[in-house]
């Protein structure tokens, strides 16, 4: 290793910010940066009796109180090095190691846009204790952190911070004479600044510094201040001689695809005509503790990873009989000043899902499990961004950062809120609930589906659904890559794992997984977790496609230990699958009439074929082991234009290939299902990369799905498409929830929703019959309201004259006629 660069230290907190403050001052106001300096501006209000009451040159108002006397006392002492010690607690942080210093250093280099999280995670698993506070400390004194980003471009980081180490070594060890020495070019600057007209050659001349040496810290002093008169500290580590910033991503390189050889490593070096040997590399790689790398990075749920799933699992919650409803004192006084005052609301509709969350039962449970909030709580309970979140998704706001902005009224009150949190309050008091809560939630939610008749769990199509994410050094986070429909290639992302209910039309349940997670490796856990406690005896037939193709997977779903149902699934056509349907082609290829019109695209063959295992089942010896013979009845279907086939099977018995395709064609109810998700109830917009927090999103989709079943089945048929279809969240919702202008008033015990608009006779009686069911449901008061009621007041609907009458009239005409005299 060579010296290349001086280094440099790194700053306190309380150091930086007044080094900060001073810099943007100056180049805000492009003047010198002594002027803004406060230490000086101390001084200087103080006065040195040598000058006897000298004019100040500093503008920024001095300190006051405590801080304003122990400048004082400093500077009196010792001067201005004297002020500085007795105002700095510290200004070089001693905490942090030089070696993890230069290693946050390079890899800040390496990757100019890596957040202070990551960086502390990759050196964590490098065996190295640092702090994201730390790393963040030494962006900051290096210039690549927001706050000094700008400011690197106009002064230079690396002089900056080596003066201030010489300033923090003259604090801690600085003879008397290198303290004069610096009392010394102080007063030799502010006789320059203050000497009048034709006077400055003087003062220089008085000084006692040559004139050179007096012009070198002048500059100094016009762009650091007080930090100008101070020599620099020689530099804390040592650069290498490739570059820090080609270390860094040699290193993350090799943490990234650790097969590589060294070789490769310098060849690479080499082709940026950097000259080494392959020594060097090792060197690095051993200092950097390479070999010893651990993830440290978190890429999946807990539990998902965990050897014994069943060692931390929390019992289902009791709930209570009459849970207390507790809410921001704020809040309440806003409640009960719209006994005087009605405030005005765009989505009167939207508190129609209190009634729904009441009938789901889901506030008893959630107060069972300490998520409601208490009396002595403060800020924001669980609950309380729970309803923020559906109130959200239903009022049409795709992420938490647009729903945190918005300022009308209707989801903080909806909420329980008089004012909207942040976002990383909204993101992490979410995330605040555990892995293991959220798991018993879901289950809760599935046996709830079960007990409304919303799920009925006799046909069930599973799925995965790829969410493609931009990750930084995905490799390294072991995010995982996963088949993206968009992209026609493996990403990185997230994986949610479904399953639908195609009697009902509902989810059942979606849960996290990485891209890296496979069908074959999900099924039994899923289904053992959600499905099978409450439909065990209830399953008909499983729909699967071909991602979940593996007789391990079909003997699951078959075998009475497992689901006990029927299979109807799109196979992949590996090897087993594969013979079966080349042997079927070509005993029958010849025939006539072998292939049938599917659609304009494709064909599908006149005839099935089984697929049988385990090979041999039926024999004598195998019969008497009692070993279980599994037969799936196969159809093939042909692309016209490419040529390539499909396979489709089913463990029912098969009246024709037509109708074996008919049946699995019912498995696209989950398909069109998500696409719902995704444009009704923005499923793809998942808040944060935390596996975690992505799980609770997907938690609250299957929440806000249920509900809205939930309410297709009290509006029935008002909600039809002329195909039979029910129609989505999306379409619906301008005409269910944001209905637009209304006032939201208490009223004795009921919270009344009055309606300023008026609508068609159809929407009139859609929206009427809808709230006279929730009334007569919820005539006595709702839990979730601490028993207070909720009513809903329409406008008479609109009459024939609001029509356009097709004949066209003077806009003039509108104008007011004056009287003729």
């Amino acid at each position: 290793m060579s010296t290349m660069e001086a280094s440099m230290a790194v700053l306190t907190d309380q150091f930086r910010r007044y080094v900060t403050r001073m810099l943007q001052s100056s180049v805000q106001a492009d003047r010198p940066a002594y002027v803004y300096d406060p230490i000086l501006a101390q001084v200087e209000r103080v006065g040195d009796p040598e000058r006897q009451g000298t004019l100040s040159f500093a503008v920024c108002p001095p300190y006051q109180g405590k801080d304003a006397d122990q400048i004082m006392s400093g500077y009196a002492k010792t001067g201005v090095v004297g002020a500085a010690e007795a105002h700095f607690a510290a200004v070089v942080e001693g905490t942090i190691d030089a070696e993890l210093e230069r290693k946050v250093v390079a890899l800040k280099e390496g990757f100019p846009s890596l957040p202070a999280t990551t960086c502390a995670t990759i050196l964590n698993g490098l065996n190295c204790e640092i702090q994201q506070e730390q790393v963040l400390a030494i962006y900051g004194s290096y210039g690549t952190s927001r706050a000094t980003k700008t400011l690197a471009e106009t002064f230079n980081f690396t002089e900056l911070n080596r003066r201030a180490h010489g300033l923090q070594q003259l604090i801690d060890a600085g003879s008397k004479q290198q303290r004069q020495a610096v009392q010394k070019r102080y007063l030799a600057m502010h006789a320059y600044v203050t000497a009048p007209n034709g006077g400055r050659e003087q003062a220089i001349a008085e000084s006692g510094l040559k004139r050179s040496l007096f012009f070198f810290y002048w500059k100094a002093f016009q762009r650091y201040g007080l930090l100008g008169l101070v020599d620099r500290a020689r530099e804390t580590f040592r650069r290498s001689k490739i570059g820090l910033a080609n270390e860094a991503q040699l290193v993350v390189d090799k943490l990234r695809r650790p097969q590589r050889p060294n070789s490769f490593f310098t060849e690479r070096l080499q082709s940026k005509k950097i000259r080494t040997d392959p020594s060097t590399v090792m060197k690095i790689f051993t200092k950097w503790n390479v070999k010893d790398y651990r993830c440290e990075f978190v890429h999946n749920l807990e539990r998902l990873e965990a050897a014994d799933e069943k060692a931390s699992q929390q019992e289902e919650p009791i709930p209570e009989e009459k849970p207390v409803r507790w809410v921001d004192q704020n809040f309440l006084i806003k409640l009960s000043g719209l006994r005087t005052a009605p405030a005005p609301i765009d989505a009167p509709g939207l508190f129609a899902l209190w009634c729904y969350l009441e009938e789901l039962g889901i506030f008893p449970v959630l107060q069972a499990m300490g998520l409601t909030g208490g009396g002595e709580e403060k800020g924001y309970s669980w609950f309380d961004l729970f309803l923020l979140a559906i109130g959200r998704t239903f009022y049409g706001i795709s992420s938490y950062s647009k729903a945190c902005e918005h300022q009308e009224l209707s989801l903080p009150l909806f909420s329980h809120l008089l004012a909207l949190p942040c976002n990383d309050s909204f993101l992490n008091g979410l995330a605040s609930v555990s892995e293991e809560q959220i798991r018993v939630l879901r289950r809760w939610l599935v046996k709830r589906g079960k007990e409304l008749g919303v799920l009925e769990g006799k046909r069930i199509a599973l799925d995965f659904h790829q969410i493609d994410r931009d990750v930084r050094i995905a490799e390294l986070r072991n995010f995982g890559k996963g088949p993206s429909p968009k992209k026609k290639l493996c990403c990185n992302g997230f994986r949610p794992h479904l399953a639908w209910d195609l009697e009902t039309g509902c989810l059942i349940v979606a849960e996290f997984r990485k891209s890296s997670a496979r069908g074959t490796s999900t099924v039994k856990g899923f289904t053992n977790d959600y499905l099978r406690p409450d439909f065990q005896d209830l399953f008909e037939c499983v729909y699967l496609d071909s991602e979940y193709t593996g007789k391990d997977v079909w003997e699951f779903i078959l075998e009475p230990e497992g689901m006990n149902a029927h299979l109807t699934a799109c196979l992949k056509q590996n090897p087993f699958v594969k013979r079966a349907r080349d042997a079927f082609l070509n005993g029958h290829a010849q025939g006539d009439d072998f292939w049938k019109y599917c659609d304009d695209e494709h064909v599908y063959a006149d005839g099935t074929f089984p697929l049988v295992w385990p090979e041999g089942a039926d024999t004598p010896e195998q019969e008497e082991q009692a070993v279980r013979q599994f037969r799936l009845n196969c159809v093939v279907k042909k692309n016209l234009k490419t040529g390539s086939y499909r396979c489709f099977g089913s463990s029912r018995p098969v009246e024709s290939p037509r109708a074996l395709l008919d049946d699995y064609g019912h498995r696209w109810k989950i398909e069109n299902g998500i696409k719902d998700l995704v444009g009704s109830y923005f499923l793809d917009q998942c808040p944060g990369c935390h596996p975690h927090q992505v799980d609770v999103h997907f938690f609250l989709v299957t929440v806000c799905r249920l509900l809205y079943r939930m309410m297709e089945r009290d509006l029935g048929e008002s909600i039809r498409n002329p195909d039979g279809s029910t129609k989505t969240l999306h379409t619906m919702r301008t005409v269910l929830f944001r209905q637009g202008a209304a006032h939201i008033q208490l009223a004795d015990d009921t919270i009344c929703l009055r309606f300023q608009d008026s609508f068609s006779h159809e929407r009139t009686e859609l929206l009427k019959n809808w709230f006279d069911t929730l009334h007569g449901r919820y005539a006595d008061g709702l839990q979730i309201l601490d028993g207070l009621r909720l009513g809903f007041q329409l406008r008479v609907p609109r009459g024939e004259e609001h029509r356009n009458a097709y004949r066209k009239a003077r806009l003039g005409s509108a104008k007011t006629v004056e009287p003729s005299s």
